[in-house]
Parts: C-alpha cells; structure tokens; sequence
C-alpha cells in the first residue's frame, strides 16, 4: 500500500493554526507536527494534528481535532501516565494513573465526573498511535493492555499481536511499515479486530484501519497525509 494520500493544504493549515492557539495558552508546542485523515465510508471525515515532544524521560503526545483536542504523557515504552480531552465549548476530561488505579475526573456532555478505578498491574496504553510503536520497532510480539474507550470513557482491556512488516513507499521513498493487530481479551477476540500500521525506521504511526460500531459499518481508516518535522 502506499501512503501520504492527496490532502488539502487549506484545510490542515488551519488545523494547525488552531492547535497552535490552543497549545499555546495551555500546553507546550510539541517538535514533531503529522497530519493524518480520518475518515469513516464516503460520508466522514476529519483532518487532525498530531505532534509529539521529549521532555527528559517522558513524552508528551497531542492530537487536534477541529472541536477538541487531546494530550497524553506517556513513558518510553508507550506506558501512559496521564491523558487528557478538551472540548472547544471548554469542558474538559482528564484520567492519571496513581498505581493500579485510574483516576478520572472532569466535565463531558454536562456531567461531573470524580472517580476512582481499580485495575492491574498491566499497562495503560494511551493513545496506541504511539503505545505501540515499541512492538512495531523492537522485538515484542504481544501484549495485553488496558485503554480508556474515548467515546464514553470506559477502561477496557485489549490484546495487541505483532503481525509482518511489508515495503511500503512513504514520500516517494521505500521504508518497512509493520503491522500491530488489536482485539478483544479472551473469546471476545473473535469477534472484533483492528490494526495500526508503524514505520519500522522510527516508529512512526502511518495508517489504522478497523470497524467501529455493528456489522455492516463502514471501515474506519486513517492515514498519514502530511510528514512535517520542526527542530
């Protein structure tokens, strides 16, 4: 497959000019800057910022979207320690993890939320764009996980599983993109899968594909559009 489809430069300039805003006032500029598409079918579609910054052992990754936005602190090998969700309207979600303990707080759709969720010792990945590109550039095959279920902020656990890395052409140059397929723990895995995509080289995220909602759903894709890095 080959990435980096045609994208609007109009539309993901002003994406960026409204990261750039909100960033500003609130969370530092990240160094690295990716544009992505998302769309589900021939009906939706989003075009959103994702940028990524080291800061001593910790990196922070945040995502964009025209009405929100999101950031996670995470550890080197994608473990994540803290996430956050602000809405342009203001209200805002933010989960940390205090031992095998998530403690989720904030405002959503009007509602107050403060609590406190017991899980295990296994890790919180947040957002896989960047929890998994340790499987796709080391030598992990597998890995259970817990996520928060951005929708209605349930933990669930899944099951990551390395698959093949293939040649794909990214920006007119031929790299290994490796393949990180997630399901459902246990006999729910037969029912529900998804994969990301990573440039072997660095690690970079490229492209995601997988069902979201009933069979019969339209596939939701996303994939990289713009490769722009700031020193």
């Amino acid at each position: 497959m080959t990435f980096l489809t045609p994208w609007r430069p109009d539309t993901v300039l002003c994406i960026i000019l409204f990261a750039a805003a909100l960033t500003t006032k609130s969370w530092a500029v990240a160094q690295d800057v990716y544009a992505y598409r998302e769309r589900t079918g021939d009906e939706q579609q989003i075009d959103y910022t994702w940028s990524l910054e080291q800061r001593n052992e910790l990196f922070i990754i945040s995502s964009i979207q025209p009405k929100k936005q999101f950031q996670t602190v995470c550890t080197a090998d994608g473990a994540t320690l803290s996430w956050t969700v602000q809405k342009s309207n203001g209200e805002r979600m933010t989960a940390r993890r205090e031992g095998n303990t998530v403690h989720l707080f904030g405002t959503m759709d009007g509602s107050t939320i403060d609590q406190k969720i017991t899980i295990d010792a296994r890790p919180w990945f947040q957002p896989l764009s960047f929890s998994l590109r340790s499987m796709a550039t080391g030598i992990q095959t597998e890995q259970n996980f817990w996520i928060i279920r951005p929708d209605n902020f349930e933990l669930v656990t899944l099951k990551a599983d390395k698959k093949d890395c293939q040649q794909s052409v990214i920006e007119d140059k031929m790299d290994d993109i490796c393949e990180v397929e997630i399901k459902k723990s246990g006999w729910l895995g037969a029912f529900w899968h998804a994969s990301y995509w990573f440039r072997k080289s660095d690690g970079l995220f490229v492209e995601y594909r997988g069902v979201h909602g009933l069979p019969g759903t339209s596939e939701t894709i996303i994939e990289l559009i713009q490769e722009s890095r700031k020193k």
